[in-house]
């Protein structure tokens, strides 16, 4: 499945048959160390990324994967997120 909003576009991609599943996306992000919106980005990226934090209890809580990981690169001008070990429930 897919959906197309001009700007940028969604994929889904089921998993679910495969034990092992990892998932990456990346996205445009800030850049530079200087940048602003730095520090209030690195915050919630560590309040998601803690242990039963909001990210943790909507994915490992609710049985949809193993966990789950918020990323912020300013060198690189990147934000992920990473999900492992999907379950079939997810899909």
């Amino acid at each position: 499945m897919s959906w197309d909003f001009g700007l940028f576009q969604i994929v889904l991609v089921p998993m679910g048959a495969i034990e092992g599943s990892y998932s990456a996306h990346f996205a445009k992000g800030i850049t530079g160390w200087d940048h602003p919106d730095l520090p209030a980005l690195r915050l919630a990226s560590a309040v998601l990324n803690a242990s039963e934090s909001y990210l943790w209890k909507s994915v490992r809580g609710a049985g949809l994967a193993y966990g789950a990981h918020v990323e912020i690169d300013p060198e690189s001008g990147l934000c992920g997120f990473s999900v492992y070990r999907v379950s079939e429930k997810a899909f």
